[in-house]
């Protein structure tokens, strides 16, 4: 874990991808790198209660789906296309998490 939260979000997404740290927590951690306009502004108290709710990872990774969708509504609510260069990290790093456990 501590090697996690010294990486940039591009080594995060290179060096994590099937580690033995949880998708789910990379995928948070990367929310860290989001801007405050497109990440969801929860607190740590938040954030920490709502991974206590979501024990099972396909639960915390539907929870991390959602908010990446919430984040394209802000996007188009604001009628722009510019994400946050995290976004793309984040969706990539879904998507191959999804694919490597169908």
């Amino acid at each position: 874990m501590a090697t996690l939260i010294t990486l940039s979000q591009e080594e995060i997404d290179r060096q994590m991808k099937g580690s033995c740290i949880p998708d789910s927590t990379v995928l948070f951690t990367l929310f860290a790198f989001a801007g405050s306009d497109q990440n969801t502004s929860w607190s740590l108290p938040k954030l920490s209660a709502s991974l206590d709710e979501h024990k099972s990872e396909a639960d915390r990774l539907d929870l991390i789906a959602g908010a990446l969708q919430k984040c394209e509504q802000i996007v188009r609510q604001k009628e722009s296309d510019a994400y946050d260069p995290v976004y793309s990290i984040m969706s990539q790093f879904l998507e191959h998490t999804i694919k490597r456990s169908d």
